[in-house]
Order: structure tokens, then C-alpha cells, then sequence
């Protein structure tokens, strides 16, 4: 997968729905989190706050989505655009590759990672 995260390829962007009381959040390359290794992030990301990293006039955020089952963390795009590996290294080194078609379906608790494709 192309770690440089470009959205110019519109057919790979699918929506994704939040919350009940959310609008469709667009997003390219979709990635789950490890809760093991990241303690921290998943403080500050509580509460379904986005963290929000720019470069230029493209915005790059991160959700996270809870539910009483489950908890995901995803990287959204907000603009179209490119973002460049070295101006995110610090999220695409800590994340996992998931593919797109089992995103709404990839889930992690939040003692352990679990996966939720088998299940339709």
C-alpha cells in the first residue's frame, strides 16, 4: 500500500458512517490501531475528538469511533490532497494496514485487538 496516503484516486475513497448523529467522514487508506502500543494516543483521542495534522491546504485527522463493543481509531482525510510519508511518519509507523473492503467490520477492544469479518 502506498505509504505516501494519496486521495487522487476517487474510486478508493469510501464512506464511512460515525454515529447515528454524525455526517459521512471520506477516507482512502483505512488502518485500525494497536491498543497495546499506544496508551497515550488513545487518551488524548477520547471521546470521539479528531486530532487534526495540516500540511499546506490539506488537513489530515484522526477519529476515533466507540461504540459499547468496540473501539476504532481511523485516519480521515478531510481535504483531498497528497500528503507527504515524512509529515506523518509518526501515525503511519504506528498503525495497521487494513484492508478497505474490511474497515466497517475491523474493530479493537479495548483490552485486546479483535477482529469482526467473520461476522456479516
Amino acid at each position: 500500500m502506498d505509504k505516501n496516503l494519496e486521495v487522487a484516486d476517487i474510486s478508493s475513497i469510501k464512506p464511512l458512517k460515525l454515529s447515528n448523529n454524525s455526517d459521512l467522514i471520506y477516507f482512502n487508506i483505512a488502518k485500525t490501531i494497536d491498543i497495546n502500543i499506544l496508551q497515550g494516543l488513545e487518551i488524548d483521542l477520547q471521546n470521539k475528538e479528531v486530532q487534526v495534522f495540516q500540511n499546506g491546504d490539506v488537513s489530515f485527522g484522526v477519529q476515533v469511533i466507540e461504540d459499547i463493543t468496540c473501539k476504532q481509531i481511523v485516519p480521515l482525510f478531510i481535504n483531498h490532497g497528497r500528503f507527504e510519508k515524512k509529515e506523518i511518519s509518526k501515525i503511519v509507523n504506528i498503525f495497521e494496514t487494513v484492508p478497505m473492503t474490511g474497515i466497517k467490520r475491523r474493530a479493537i477492544k479495548k483490552i485486546q485487538p479483535r477482529s469482526l469479518m467473520n461476522k456479516n
